[in-house]
């Protein structure tokens, strides 16, 4: 979905253009057309700076206000995850919190301090221990062993139970949407190289059946990237993403986070 600055930076190109065309039927000079451009362009930027710093602001408000307490909730659910600098990032698709992970800086320092004060601490053998307990290979013998099912039921394959009503009704929005990819991307074509390599990202759109669930009701609206598509069978991987500014580094007009 285009920001409203991103739809304004449109509309003033959209504006030069047509004033260069004007101004080209009246017979303006060159220069008089450039300094059109210019000003436009100058007005573009003051919009789009504007745009930038409110997504600033928002973001700055969401840490601080709902950020924080998503932040909160995490860490008195989970006490091992108390010491770790978290923080809430705004999403359409669920509640997310990114780890901030330490800079290369900082682990130079702790490193530093510990060669210093190895004899008073035991971070140096700590770190060695979990050294050596992540490059330990796993003998086959040693592996916990894993009982295989006594029968691979489709409910098996797909994740999910696909007997119940709710099932069923899945398995048919499935379906139909397989049944569209292919129709979209037919054997042999462009678009079906395209949907191999991973360039296709779709979205999900799913609201109450009736007006009256409208009132009140959840409407499901999430983008999702074909990561990887199986060809036989034909079965997509997606990936949960979400739209973003455009980075000005790609030929399209959107890019997705």
């Amino acid at each position: 979905m285009m920001t409203r600055a991103a739809s304004n930076a449109v509309d003033l190109e959209t504006q030069a253009m047509t004033m260069a065309t004007q101004a080209m039927a009246r017979g303006s000079s060159v220069s008089e057309m450039l300094a059109v451009a210019r000003s436009v362009q100058r007005e573009g930027t003051v919009i789009m700076n504007i745009a930038n710093q409110a997504k600033a602001d928002a973001l700055i408000a969401y840490e601080s206000g709902a950020g924080a307490l998503l932040v909160n909730n995490i860490r008195n659910l989970l006490p091992q995850f108390a010491n770790l600098q978290l923080v809430g990032i705004p999403s359409n698709s669920g509640e997310h919190v990114h780890v901030v992970a330490a800079t290369p800086k900082d682990i130079e320092h702790a490193l530093f301090w510990a060669a210093g004060n190895s004899k008073s601490q035991s971070l140096g053998p700590a770190m060695e221990k979990y050294w050596n307990e992540s490059h330990t290979t796993v003998m086959h013998d040693d592996k916990l062993a894993v009982d295989d099912p006594d029968e691979e039921t489709e409910c098996y394959d797909a994740g999910v139970c696909l007997c119940s009503p709710e099932g069923k009704k899945l398995k048919r929005m499935a379906n139909k949407f397989l049944a569209y990819a292919k129709l979209i991307c037919p054997f042999g074509s462009t678009k079906r190289g395209e949907l191999r390599d991973g360039k296709f990202v779709v979205r999900l759109i799913g609201r109450p059946a009736s007006y009256e669930d409208c009132i009140g009701g959840e409407i499901v609206d999430v983008w999702c990237h074909i990561g990887f598509q199986s060809l036989s069978p034909f079965r997509p991987t997606f990936m949960g993403v979400r739209p973003v500014a455009d980075v000005g580094e790609l030929a399209c007009d959107r890019t997705w986070a």
